[in-house]
């Protein structure tokens, strides 16, 4: 049977990858499933969707920001609902046309207008929740929804809906699946006798992991033992540069600057630790590679979820969770040196990390679950 599945989420990264994973997954299974993304004219999902080859249909769609002030959230509040409803009502037009067995959003404020466009034409719909705090639109549309999927643990009790929820991790490309250390160090051109420490704060970069990156630059900087890659990010870097040029040093010969990367994979793979954000997928990456990870969650996301993304792996063993409110970047330093020293603790969180992760291939845990509702809605 050729399915028709349409795909909405976005806004950032975290939203559209997951359904791009679910899309190749999709196509992998059933070269002849036809597949549409709906997402907006401005989100990282208008330019990521079309790389990857899937038709992709444009609505109007707005966050639902809070200004300050009473007449900033009368006006923010407006100008969301009258996007939402124009959205929904050109969502509901495409839809009608497409015909789709499934809609599946993953999240964002476009996929609400979708999700409420499937719900009044009668189309089933799911959704895919990376955090462990659901975000807004799926917890709004949540109560019709006919599955819910899982990527980290947490998110049940808020859904408090067992009987369609199915935890299956949070779909990654399948690199991450087949990754091998050595590998990945030979093509980093990375020494295999050396301790790799790896400190990523996102494409962009992040002013407080980079702070930890530096302080540890400066302390290993003489070091022959270790490798540091330090992901400053592109609207980043230039301060870190600008830092070192005040204090008059250069890039010692042990590190790595980096400013974006494209095969994070291999630097997962490569390194020793990791020092990140607590973004879910990038959390789901860490944990399918088994990387132990020093995580500083972002303090002011949305419903604090980095911290709790974060907690839901330092519960189990596998990461070791810092606050940036009150951090020492100095301590934290020390800290990654007498971690590297413990090979036991080490061993442990990476075991851990593999617990945490062992639903299997999301992706694929998806789609059967897919498959198998779209066949019993067509049985009856």
């Amino acid at each position: 049977m050729s399915y028709r599945i349409v795909l909405a989420g976005g806004g950032t990264g975290g939203h559209i990858y997951p359904a791009i994973a679910i899309a190749n997954q999709l196509k992998e299974d059933n070269p002849d499933c036809q597949i549409l993304f709906i997402g907006s004219d401005y989100g990282v999902e208008c330019m990521v969707v079309p790389e990857f080859g899937f038709d992709y249909k444009t609505i109007s769609a707005k966050g639902w920001d809070y200004a300050d002030g009473i007449f900033g959230k009368i006006k923010e509040l407006c100008s969301g609902a009258a996007a939402t409803t124009k959205g929904f009502l050109q969502s509901r037009g495409i839809i009608k046309k497409f015909s789709p067995h499934m809609v599946i959003g993953t999240g964002g404020f476009v996929s609400l207008p979708v999700l409420m466009a499937a719900k009044s034409l009668g189309i089933p719909y799911a959704i895919q929740e990376q955090n462990s705090y659901p975000g807004r639109t799926n917890r709004l549309m949540s109560k019709d929804a006919s599955l819910i999927f899982l990527g980290i643990p947490g998110a049940e009790d808020v859904f408090d809906m067992p009987e369609k929820t199915i935890f299956t991790g949070n779909p990654i490309r399948k690199v991450y699946y087949e990754i091998q250390k050595d590998e990945a160090k030979e093509r980093l051109n990375l020494p295999k006798d050396k301790k790799i420490v790896f400190s990523i704060g996102g494409s962009i970069g992040s002013p407080e992991i980079n702070s930890v990156g530096y302080a540890y630059m400066n302390r290993v900087r003489d070091r022959d033992d270790i490798i540091f890659l330090f992901a400053a990010g592109k609207w980043q870097i230039e301060e870190v540069t600008k830092k070192m040029e005040e204090d008059g040093i250069s890039v010692p010969d042990n590190v790595r600057l980096l400013t974006y990367i494209d095969d994070m994979w291999d630097y997962y793979a490569a390194s020793d630790l990791v020092i990140s954000r607590a973004g879910a997928m990038s959390l789901a990456e860490l944990a399918t590679i088994g990387t132990p990870t020093i995580l500083i969650p972002l303090s002011w996301a949305i419903n604090n979820h980095q911290y709790f993304n974060a907690k839901s792996l330092a519960d189990v063993g596998g990461a070791i969770i810092v606050d940036e409110k009150t951090m020492d970047v100095e301590k934290i330093a020390e800290q990654i040196d007498l971690l590297l020293e413990k090979e036991d603790e080490l061993a442990s969180m990476r075991n851990a990390l593999k617990g945490w992760s062992s639903y299997g291939i999301a992706s694929e845990n998806i789609c059967k679950e897919i498959y198998k509702l779209i066949e019993k809605k067509n049985n009856r």
